[in-house]
């Protein structure tokens, strides 16, 4: 995981990641807090039951979009010949985090992101395909890209659910 749902939480709001995770029927106006107490396995008492029950359903549908977004992530990784996992210290030095959460942002938008988020999710999409053209790099510590310019092929499980298309 490159991103945490707190670290998106405090990427982008508590407010806005719940108005889009949480289901418009049971939206209450501390919606965001509900949320944050949620991911952090805080102080709940101040809700009702069916408002924790669907900040419950909110926090798993957000872990869904994290998965997705790193799965979508590692299929470029992957065709760049990087070795996943990739190392903690590469994650931290590098555009990873930041991506997967704006990827995950778009999915939690489903069909109606934001020209802002579309505009974030396009620019993070366009890092990945240079990334998988070696004409961009995960950092200083990447080691990944030979300078030899000799092509790896390896076989092995890429990691993505095609399935789940």
């Amino acid at each position: 995981m490159y991103a945490t749902v707190l670290q998106l939480l405090q990427r982008y709001g508590n407010d806005e990641i719940a108005k889009v995770a949480l289901s418009e029927d049971i939206f209450p106006s501390d919606s965001g807090d509900l949320l944050y107490q949620t991911v952090i396995n805080g102080d709940r008492s101040a809700w009702t039951a069916q408002e924790i029950a669907a900040a419950d359903q909110a926090l798993i549908k957000i872990n869904l979009a994290v998965d997705d977004a790193q799965k979508h992530i590692n299929s470029y990784l992957v065709a760049s010949n990087y070795t996943l996992p990739l190392s903690q210290e590469m994650i931290d030095n590098s555009d990873s985090s930041r991506s997967e959460s704006a990827i995950t942002r778009y999915y939690l938008y489903d069909d109606d992101p934001t020209e802002e988020v579309g505009k974030r999710f396009k620019n993070v999409i366009a890092w990945l395909k240079d990334l998988s053209t070696g004409k961009a790099s995960l950092g200083a510590e990447d080691t990944s890209m030979a300078s030899n310019n000799k092509s790896h092929i390896r076989q092995g499980n890429s990691g993505f659910n095609w399935g789940a298309y």
